[in-house]
């Protein structure tokens, strides 16, 4: 207990180490600051114990991708059943990751795809090279990813690393909030005069007639581990296919059987409840559209 921080949590040991345990009636009974508190202190924390960098440069020649460690966890993936918005794919189950792994702490930018590939397919190109590739299909962005050493993140990663220790709708609370993210609600705020009429537009070519659109990364503010536009900008692909989840308890999971892969997080055209931390849903890998994009990790 207390290996890695001075914070009033539960940690449980799997295989031999500690690692943070987000499951507990314990943590539960934190408020969302203090979780985001201790997350972040958990893994600051971990790096240190671990003599492990809390960032690395990912294709520095290249792409220059900045990544932050990523702690392992135990954590319950899903949603509950009362929760606002909710899908009935997002069934509650916990979960551990029992390795640490380095994650992207942006999607990956239009001018990072185009320091790799050559290529920048991106619908938006006018808002700049440093908003999200986005018009990219799965099996483009794992070449993408292998080519520079690293992979898409499964589900699994992606939620953990999303949430940062909260278990709440968003990881900044249990109310959607416009400042937090690029969203739907955020273009209706921006361009309408009254924020109720933009419920009226569904995702859709409307949204780009009201100037909806993606943004730069690192617009909005970060997540309890430094992670910025995990919620919001654009879809995001992950490796897994598009599954059930199990039932049960589940150690590093990823879907392997299915036709279509997984991808999370809500974009510029989508409302608040299309933008919480479970949200999830698949699509065929040779898809390809301007709301979808993703980001890279490495595996320790």
């Amino acid at each position: 207990m207390g290996e890695y921080f001075d914070c009033p949590i539960v940690q449980c040991q799997h295989e031999g180490q500690w690692i943070m345990d987000m499951s507990t009636e314990g943590w539960h009974k934190l408020s969302i600051a203090e979780q985001a508190k201790c997350a972040g202190m958990y893994q600051r924390g971990y790096a240190k114990l671990n003599h492990l960098d809390l960032e690395m440069i990912v294709d520095p020649d290249r792409a220059k991708i900045q990544t932050i460690l990523i702690p392992p966890g135990r954590f319950i993936m899903g949603s509950p059943k009362n929760e606002e918005g909710r899908w009935e794919n997002e069934r509650q189950h916990l979960v551990i990751l029992s390795k640490p792994y380095y994650m992207g702490k942006t999607p990956v930018t239009q001018a990072q795809w185009e320091a790799v590939m050559n290529t920048n397919p991106s619908y938006f190109t006018a808002v700049g090279k440093d908003a999200p590739v986005e018009s990219v299909t799965w099996n483009e962005c794992t070449k993408f990813c292998k080519i520079i050493g690293g992979s898409l993140p499964t589900e699994a990663q992606w939620e953990y690393a999303c949430r940062g220790g909260t278990q709440s709708a968003y990881y900044w609370g249990t109310l959607f909030d416009l400042t937090q993210c690029n969203s739907a609600s955020y273009w209706a705020k921006q361009v309408l005069s009254n924020y109720d009429e933009g419920k009226k537009f569904g995702f859709n070519e409307k949204w780009e007639i009201l100037g909806a659109r993606t943004t730069s990364v690192k617009k909005f503010p970060p997540n309890p581990f430094a992670l910025y536009d995990i919620l919001g900008n654009i879809w995001e692909w992950c490796q897994d296919a598009y599954a059930d989840y199990p039932s049960s308890f589940a150690i590093d999971p990823c879907h392997q059987s299915g036709v279509y892969r997984a991808y999370r997080g809500g974009s510029w055209g989508n409302f608040a409840t299309t933008l919480r931390s479970a949200i999830r849903t698949g699509m065929d890998p040779t898809y390809a559209c301007h709301y979808l994009g993703f980001r890279v990790v490495v595996n320790l």
